[in-house]
């Protein structure tokens, strides 16, 4: 039956906002069986090993993933509600950290990347940020809001917290 530690992850995820509530996502759907099919919308071969905040030299990249063909994709997450610059921002911070992450790949066939981000105020601004990725060379996709995931995860507490109440009872 449920745990309080389960329902207290819940909740601590629900006290989260922005980049990080994705992240979490991203990363519980990495962990999964086939979640990486939904995280990529099948634009890469299914993920053998994910890293989240891998560190390169200058910085951390959100994700980093090796997948079934011996491809790296270096993944940077943007939350859409901070705006159209911060989430184009994240177009040149994933290209610079793939540089720094193939200078030392290995044996990885090869280095790709994609920016995750979460719907911004207008469907133009969207097609703007898809448009610059693909002249970049970057896999664009759309993930829903931070406050939909959260929602999805409160509404599950709330049911998981009923649920251990009448545990209890019995």
């Amino acid at each position: 039956m449920a745990t309080p530690a389960l329902h207290s992850d819940y909740r601590r995820f629900l006290s989260k906002s922005g980049e990080s509530v994705l992240s979490d996502v991203i990363s519980t759907l990495l962990m999964q069986g086939h979640g990486d099919a939904f995280v990529f919308e099948g634009n890469f071969p299914p993920v053998l090993t994910a890293i989240r905040e891998f560190k390169v030299p200058l910085g951390r990249a959100d994700f980093v993933t090796i997948h079934e063909d011996g491809t790296m994709v270096v993944t940077e997450v943007k939350d859409g509600s901070a705006g159209l610059h911060s989430v184009l921002a994240g177009v040149g911070q994933v290209l610079a950290y793939a540089v720094q992450a193939g200078i030392a790949k290995g044996a990885v066939k090869q280095v790709k990347t994609a920016l995750i981000f979460s719907t911004l105020r207008t469907e133009l601004q969207n097609n703007v940020v898809a448009a610059a990725c693909e002249m970049a060379g970057v896999v664009p996709i759309l993930f829903g809001r931070p406050e939909s995931y959260q929602k999805c995860a409160s509404t599950f507490a709330d049911d998981l917290a009923a649920l251990m109440r009448a545990d209890h009872d019995d």
